[in-house]
């Protein structure tokens, strides 16, 4: 097991890591479209599983599936 990055600067990459697998920068909600949505890369069929970005899913809601 690696020090503390204080003292061990080659565990720096080790706690940047663990920080962004428990508190992600970019937070990701699944869930399955209702009906056909229009995306930017193309379209979504009803019934697939979606992945949208947490600050948007509340205008999401109402095409997805809980």
């Amino acid at each position: 097991m690696a020090g503390s990055p204080r003292t061990d600067p080659a565990a720096i990459d080790l706690a940047l890591a663990e920080t962004m697998r428990r508190d992600p920068a970019l937070r990701l909600v699944l869930g399955l479209a209702r009906e056909e949505v229009d995306l930017t890369s193309g379209r979504a069929p009803a019934g697939v599983t979606v992945a949208c970005r947490a600050a948007v899913v509340r205008c999401c809601r109402t095409r997805l599936a809980p």
